[in-house]
């Protein structure tokens, strides 16, 4: 094939720019230095660069959606803490002075049955179970569901 002609099968096309001489000069010393050509090692950063700009652009427009769900699901996860929290603490209130009022029911006993029910509450906290599993299906349901219905 003779210089003059072009391929057929070429999958690029042709691009002029106007750049300041020093950005051409280290444009060619850069192509240079990697053996490339100016045209494919331009070509290269040309194709970095406006995937980075789409890259960017897009971030930019999922970000609010992500921040939404965030916002959404935090608000469902403090919901269910605070419920959570209420309920422990009114409960160890109730038992606190269940406890109080039993018959023969001294200081260190009491202290001893609530030392012991802590024990058992973090074993219990850290089984698996099938109750649990299906808690905690649900939980999930309800944080992703789009309307709370609280």
């Amino acid at each position: 094939m003779s210089a003059s002609k072009r391929s057929t099968k070429r999958k690029t096309t042709h691009v002029t720019l106007w750049v300041k001489p020093e950005l051409k000069a280290e444009l060619q010393r850069q192509a240079q230095e990697e053996g490339l050509s100016v045209s494919l090692f331009g070509g290269t950063l040309l194709e970095k660069a406006i995937h980075q700009e789409l890259h960017t652009k897009h971030a930019a427009l999922t970000q609010p959606l992500f921040d939404n769900a965030v916002k959404k699901y935090t608000a469902k996860l403090a919901l269910l803490l605070a419920r959570i929290a209420f309920t422990t603490e009114h409960n160890k209130q109730i038992d606190q002075n269940i406890l109080s009022y039993l018959p023969n029911m001294e200081e260190p006993t009491a202290r001893d049955v609530v030392n012991r029910s802590a024990d058992k509450a973090m074993r219990n906290i850290r089984r698996k179970t099938p109750q649990m599993e299906q808690i905690l299906k649900d939980i999930e349901k309800w944080l992703t569901e789009e309307k709370p219905n609280a």
